[in-house]
């Protein structure tokens, strides 16, 4: 059935975190929907006897909605994930860090983390998680950039319907996924999977921004 507006009710001990930017990385969206999936920005440290205080160490990533390729929460065994979420349910980033950023896809999804990295997650039928086709559904897992440079990292990214792409500190762009219709931007219209590579925008331009549909 079709829903005109509705809470969403997250758990008690959760809340959505307030500003999800951090030092070194642009301010990324507190949520971010896909085709069928919603994942937000939470902290897990949240307390409605002191709702001021968001601390950086509590981020986490909640994503609810269809799941059936593990788009929303992924499974981490051989089981399939469940095929969808009607609660926000935490994702294990399985890093170290904290998630800044979202970017979800038509069927995938992708966390920009705190030290530049980028986690993604979901259907991989297009290599648009992994930049191979290791697997239909994959996952966390964090994705290698070619010819990213020493001290080069990730400040924002975004998803299309099947590939992402990320804008570096060195305002170079890198995409992976579907190149159908030569979305990929590495000079060939073929619909071939492409790892994560930096796009060649020409001599001496630095991309400031970026979007994908």
């Amino acid at each position: 059935p079709v829903v005109s507006s509705a809470w969403v009710e997250l758990p008690t001990d959760l809340a959505v975190y307030p500003n999800a930017g951090a030092p070194g990385a642009t301010a990324g969206p507190l949520l971010d929907a896909g085709a069928a999936h919603t994942c937000a920005i939470v902290n897990t440290q949240w307390s409605a006897s002191d709702p001021g205080t968001y601390p950086l160490v509590g981020r986490a990533v909640a994503c609810w909605g269809a799941n059936a390729d593990g788009r929303s929460v992924p499974s981490e065994s051989a089981e399939p994930p469940a095929p969808t979420l009607g609660t926000p349910t935490l994702v294990d980033l399985r890093s170290g860090s904290v998630p800044v950023d979202l970017a979800l896809g038509g069927s995938h999804s992708c966390a920009l983390m705190a030290d530049g990295s980028v986690n993604c997650w979901g259907a991989n039928d297009h290599a648009q998680v992994l930049g191979d086709y290791a697997s239909d559904r994959a996952p966390v897992k964090q994705v290698f950039i070619r010819q990213m440079e020493p001290g080069e990292t990730v400040r924002s990214i975004v998803a299309g319907a099947d590939h992402s792409c990320a804008l570096t500190s060195r305002g170079r762009v890198a995409c992976w996924g579907s190149n159908g219709l030569g979305k990929i931007g590495n000079g060939s219209p073929g619909p071939e999977a492409v790892p994560a590579t930096v796009v060649a925008l020409g001599k001496d331009v630095d991309a400031v921004g970026l979007d994908a549909g």
